[in-house]
């Protein structure tokens, strides 16, 4: 399995389900990571490639769809792709949709009253942080609002990431009264620099995170945001590739499109300042 790191809360419930899989199955499960860089994820297939594993489990993010398709069609291996969609490669992923989660987001933030919502990117070179920003976009545009480009804060799906890209947008625009921050992670740390600046949450900013990690709930104020279910995931992916090496019966009721959740809970409050 390649994926873009082996620690924090979304890719070790994602991991331990493709293990579970494999396991049950009498297999063994090797992890490399790429760090979300194109190159090393690059390095990181043509590793297990070069092992001669049965198959592969990919969460490639930095790769470009045409590099993908190409690399799935030239090797015998193999490949499922998770929590990503290619119509090239029908039958191989497992995915949900990252765009409607994001239009989601916006959208309690609409319903609550909020009209200038900012945006917190993960880095644009990955393809799961251009899905959910075009969601953003297009939830905004669904509600007849319009973005303001520095509205849009690109960072990394960190702690520190979230703390850079909240203390960027309030600097830029104080205005601002919502926004929707591209993973859970980084919402924390939005959350976190937030209170440094002796703001009072979530009065002062609202804010939507993405996944629903396991701690999510126990953020204070309690995060609201969009349930992605990655263990599910990881659980078909490793059932349908168990399907293509003939280790498993095939089954036509396998789930592999997964529809995102919205979560809400106290990180959002009604804006009564704005007129609808």
């Amino acid at each position: 399995m390649v994926v873009s790191v082996l620690s924090g809360p979304y890719f070790g419930p994602m991991m331990e389900a493709v293990e579970e899989v494999a396991q049950a199955h009498g297999m063994h499960l090797i992890v490399v990571s790429d760090h979300q860089q194109k190159e090393r994820e690059r390095r990181a297939i043509e590793f297990l490639l070069q092992r001669r594993c049965d198959g592969l489990v990919l969460h490639a993010d930095a790769l470009d769809d045409e590099e993908l398709v190409t690399l799935c069609q030239s090797t015998t291996t193999p490949m499922v792709i998770i929590n990503r969609r290619m119509d090239a490669l029908a039958g191989r992923h497992v995915h949900s949709d990252d765009t409607l989660g994001a239009r989601l987001a916006v959208a309690h933030l609409v319903a609550r009253g909020h009209r200038r919502i900012g945006c917190i990117s993960g880095p644009l070179a990955l393809h799961e942080s251009r899905q959910r920003l075009t969601g953003y976009r297009d939830g905004m545009a669904e509600a007849g609002l319009e973005v303001q480009a520095d509205w849009i804060v690109e960072s990394d799906f960190s702690l520190a990431g979230g703390t850079r890209g909240i203390d960027t947008s309030l600097d830029r625009h104080p205005e601002i009264t919502g926004v929707f921050v591209q993973n859970d992670q980084m919402a924390a740390g939005v959350l976190d620099a937030c209170r440094a600046r002796g703001m009072s949450l979530p009065r002062d900013l609202s804010v939507v995170g993405f996944d629903d990690v396991e701690w999510a709930r126990y953020l204070h104020p309690r995060l609201t945001t969009v349930r992605q279910p990655v263990h599910a995931m990881g659980l078909s992916a490793g059932q349908l590739l168990l399907q293509m090496l003939g280790r498993k019966p095939v089954d036509p009721d396998l789930p592999t499109f997964f529809q995102p959740e919205l979560i809400a809970r106290e990180s959002v409050t009604d804006n009564k300042s704005i007129p609808l």
